[in-house]
Parts: structure tokens; C-alpha cells; sequence
């Protein structure tokens, strides 16, 4: 057997190189000198600086109050909140309420004719509960149950009328008023809390008014204050000797509380778009 490493065909095996240990060399950063060096702590504090004037200005809408509760309605010169209030309770009892004048008034008698107030027989024929009084009007303002322009015809019972005769009863031709109906039951309504469903209308245009005066009378006069508590009489009764008449208990002040002022009137307008505003917001019932 030839041995390899004499024989002269084999090359001889390179010798391996040696591994060379390469070390990183230090990369010095040279700072620009005219920067200045900014802690990372302030950037932190710049997010919460930003964080709480967006909490602040969160909580201050959320106890800010209302726009609209801080606009006055042109009603509330006229109209106290109470009184306001008793309207709107009729309003919300309402089947119809508009603004118009009387065309037409008659009555249907128990043998089933009818009997117009022009007619002579009006003038001393006196309604009875067993009559029904139908009164027409030519809408000038529809606010709810009536339109502009169209007529409504209000049909009463008779027994509301309290035996007076079809001219010198409850309506008049050519009298204007703003009305507030009660919904209608077979046919037959009146106004809402009797007459005072029947408001007076004056004047025309920008002008008109309406006659809420009576609105005062329903809301309460005057209230007695609390009495004082008792206390001790330093000597006794028998002892006291006063003569008290019964003009002088009579003449003695009371303290009350006076109810708030109402105007006796009010512009049209801004009533009727006060009402149909409370129609719109007050389901019909």
C-alpha cells in the first residue's frame, strides 16, 4: 500500500488560515452644540397639562345651563308662571282650539226645527236642556282641531244656556274670541272650565289682544301666613281689662302673600304661538 504523503501525485493539503478577532471600535457622537438637551420628563407633563384643560373644559359644559332656559318668552311679560301653567292645563284637555267670529247661531228645538237668533222668536224663546245651540265660526287662526280660513261649528246642549234666550245667550253675532274646546262626545262640546274657554279677541293685526284677565281670578288672591306659636300670658286673663268690638277684629291686619301680577290682556300673537307650540308638544286627547 502506497503511502499518500510519499506519493508525488497527491498535492499537499493547504495550511488553514487563522481567524482574525475583530473588535467594534468607539463611535463617538458629537452633540451639535447649539441644541439644548430636552428631559423626556416634560414631554410627559405637557400630555397631562393638555389632559386636564380637556377635563376641565368637559366639566364646564356639562354644568353649564341650557340656552333655551335663559331666553325669556315674550309671554312671560304678560303671564305669570302660574298662570301660564292654568293655561296650559286647559290646552292639554283641549279637542280643538282656535282663534275666529260668530257667523251664525241657532237653536234646535225638541220638535226637531231650528231656530236662528235673528229670528223673532229668538228674542223670548228661552233655551232649554232638551235644545241644542249650534254656534258658527269662521276661523281666523287654527291652533289645533281647526284650520285657517274654514268655519267650525260648536254645538252645545241646551242646558248650558240656564234658560236664557238664543239672542242674549252665551254668544253674539260678530263677537271674536280665542277658544279652547273640549274634545268632542256624540257631536256636542263646550269649552274647556265653562266661559273661561272663551277668551276675548280685540283689535285686529299686529295689534290684537286677548282678554286674560280672568286668568288672575282663578289663581289664588291671597294665602294666610303661618300662625306665630303660643306663648305664656304673663298675668292672667281676669286680670287684663280690654274692650275689643267686633269692628276693630274686622279692621286688624292679616298677613297674606298676594298671588303674582297678570296682565289683563295680551298680543295676540305671542299667545297663539304660545299655544300651538303647547298643542304641539301636548298629545290631542
Amino acid at each position: 500500500m502506497t503511502n499518500p504523503m510519499s506519493d508525488p501525485d497527491v498535492q499537499p493539503r493547504p495550511p488553514r488560515p487563522k481567524l482574525a478577532i475583530v473588535r467594534p471600535k468607539a463611535v463617538f457622537v458629537e452633540h451639535d452644540k447649539g441644541a439644548e438637551d430636552v428631559p423626556e420628563s416634560r414631554g410627559w407633563e405637557f400630555m397631562t397639562f393638555l389632559l386636564g384643560m380637556l377635563l376641565g373644559l368637559l366639566l364646564f359644559l356639562a354644568t353649564m345651563p341650557a340656552t333655551s332656559q335663559t331666553i325669556p318668552h315674550p309671554l312671560d311679560a304678560h303671564l305669570s308662571a302660574a298662570a301660564q301653567s292654568e293655561l296650559r292645563s286647559m290646552v292639554a284637555r283641549s279637542g280643538a282650539v282656535f282663534a275666529g267670529q260668530v257667523t251664525q247661531i241657532r237653536a234646535r228645538t225638541p220638535q226637531g226645527q231650528w231656530l236662528d237668533v235673528s229670528s223673532p222668536a229668538a228674542a223670548f224663546t228661552p233655551i232649554t236642556s232638551r235644545m241644542l245651540v249650534a254656534i258658527t265660526f269662521t276661523v281666523e287662526q287654527g291652533i289645533r282641531g281647526a284650520t285657517d280660513g274654514s268655519t267650525y261649528t260648536l254645538r252645545e246642549w241646551g242646558g248650558l244656556w240656564t234658560g236664557a234666550p238664543l239672542n242674549a245667550g252665551r254668544y253674539r253675532l260678530g263677537q271674536r274670541a280665542l277658544l279652547v274646546l273640549y274634545p268632542e262626545r256624540n257631536g256636542v262640546t263646550s269649552p274647556v272650565g265653562g266661559t273661561d274657554g272663551v277668551l276675548p279677541l280685540r283689535g285686529s293685526g299686529a295689534a290684537a289682544t286677548v282678554d286674560i284677565g280672568w286668568i288672575q281670578a282663578r289663581l289664588p288672591r291671597a294665602e294666610p301666613s303661618a300662625f306665630a306659636p303660643s306663648r305664656p300670658v304673663a298675668r292672667p286673663i281676669s286680670s287684663i281689662s280690654a274692650a275689643v268690638s267686633a269692628d276693630s277684629i274686622a279692621n286688624m291686619p292679616v298677613a297674606t302673600r298676594i298671588a303674582p301680577f297678570t296682565a289683563a290682556s295680551a298680543p295676540a300673537d305671542d299667545l297663539i304661538a304660545a299655544l300651538r307650540f303647547w298643542t304641539a308638544s301636548t298629545p290631542q286627547p
